[in-house]
């Protein structure tokens, strides 16, 4: 157990040192400022009286200038990233009932290559989320079918007023300085007992509040449907697709143009157990299909992450 320990730590302090090592870089930041904090798809239940703890790095690249539905040709030679160290704490009251916190540190960056300015960054603590879920069905061995429902709020922990030449546009903020609503549900069907075949679907909402500069990010809808095979050497390989749906950005109850849309992705992602308390994940964000407000907008281009989990 103490080397099982071990290896975790070591793992949990190598992304540590990755992330701040990158400080002095030049990074970037999203067009959709804050962390992504929740995906109802990983919000399985856990056993009765357990901790989760979760450390994940994400690197989000939005260097697609997209138009309606077509990629169009960036003339700026812009660039663009966000990146998030985020730390996922859940505990189990019971099979039916689960507690969890997320927290998070951001650095935005973005540089325009054809202009002559140096490129711009910030950093700093990300919003933060506390949700609680209530499982009326979960997985037992009489039993393939779970189901999930729940709620919580995300609360502006960190700040919003990062500085670059006087107060930083709202995106490149480390955190979006409003309180807001998420609600959400969740479903999965073991089609074999044990390790095999599981199908699984999620949809969420977020109700975004109004910051200091009355600034609102807007309301949002997520949906994923998907598949995952867990193999006997512990190996598991999703397959999903995510629907999300936002709406324009407001400003002193206005929209703000260019902003919102619809889009539909593709994640494959990559589980390795290496043991039974901890193990790691990789998965990849693809965008698919783009269908945005305005006249044009810089969007995602890929969001990468790797996370190290470990149960007691």
């Amino acid at each position: 157990m103490r080397r099982q320990k071990n290896k975790f730590f070591t793992i949990v302090v190598g992304l540590i040192i990755l992330f701040g090592s990158q400080f002095n870089t030049h990074a970037q930041t999203c067009s959709c400022a804050a962390a992504p904090l929740f995906d109802p798809i990983e919000y399985s239940t856990l056993k009765d009286r357990k901790w989760r703890f979760e450390l994940s790095f994400k690197y989000h690249a939005l260097n697609d200038l997209v138009e309606g539905t077509e990629k169009v040709v960036d003339d700026t030679d812009r660039t663009r990233t966000s990146q998030f160290l985020m730390l996922d704490v859940r505990y189990s009251l019971s099979r039916n009932v689960t507690l969890r916190a997320v927290f998070s540190f951001a650095r935005q960056y973005r540089d325009v290559g054809i202009s002559s300015a140096a490129p711009v960054s910030t950093n700093g603590l990300g919003d933060s989320m506390l949700s609680i879920q209530y499982s009326p069905i979960h997985y037992s061995p009489k039993n393939l079918t779970e189901v999930a429902l729940g709620g919580g709020i995300k609360f502006p922990v960190g700040h919003n007023d990062a500085r670059i030449i006087g107060i930083a546009s709202e995106d490149m903020q480390p955190g979006s300085g409003s309180w807001d609503t998420l609600i959400w549900g969740y479903a999965s069907h073991l089609l074999l007992p044990g390790n095999g075949f599981e199908v699984f679907g999620g949809v969420s909402a977020r109700f975004n509040g109004t910051n200091s500069r009355d600034y609102r990010f807007g309301n949002e809808v997520i949906a994923s449907l998907g598949s995952r095979l867990l193999t006997k050497n512990n190996l598991g390989i999703a397959l999903y697709g995510r629907y999300r749906w936002a709406d324009y950005d407001k400003r002193f109850n206005g929209n703000v143009p260019n902003t919102g849309g619809q889009w539909i992705y593709i994640v494959p992602s990559i589980t390795i157990n290496i043991q039974r308390d901890w193990g790691i994940k990789a998965e990849v964000e693809l965008p698919v299909y783009r269908k945005l407000n305005g006249f044009r907008q810089f969007t995602t281009t890929y969001l990468a992450s790797v996370s190290v989990f470990y149960l007691i």
